[in-house]
């Protein structure tokens, strides 16, 4: 078998299904781990690169696209925005096939891994979470 690059760990939730990515950070979860890139709060312009330490696939779950997508005029979508569920604890990001992945543990760059609730209360209120893609794009398609 090919070794595992940590290129493999950077997830783009649009071509993933929620089992996948929950699948890959269990199989990751010594190494590389998995990660993605995210707009945190609503003045953000520089996305930043965010180690997902614990999911959870959401079973019988819908989230309508309008409040979790942004679309360009091309109709691809750019960013997503993640949902906080107060009562469950955890961020939600609905993946391409339309299943929805729970986020329970996060890891901030230069810091420790944290739950999804103190995450989002070291936002200080300002609970806008995007993720972005920041994949490289083969123009020719």
């Amino acid at each position: 078998a090919p070794k595992i690059s940590s290129n493999e760990s950077i997830i783009d939730f649009r071509m993933m299904s929620a089992r996948t990515i929950h699948n890959k950070c269990r199989a990751f979860a010594e190494w590389p781990g998995i990660a993605a890139d995210f707009l945190v709060g609503s003045d953000a312009t520089e996305p930043q690169r965010i180690k997902i330490i614990t999911t959870k696939v959401l079973e019988n779950i819908s989230v309508e696209a309008s409040k979790l997508g942004n679309v360009d005029t091309s109709g691809q979508m750019v960013k997503t925005k993640l949902l906080w569920d107060k009562p469950k604890g955890m961020l939600i990001v609905e993946c391409g096939d339309g299943s929805c992945l729970g986020l329970l543990e996060l890891q901030p760059v230069g810091k420790k891994a944290m739950d999804a609730k103190s995450f989002v209360n070291g936002l200080r209120g300002d609970v806008t979470v995007h993720w972005v893609d920041n994949s490289p794009r083969d123009s020719t398609k």
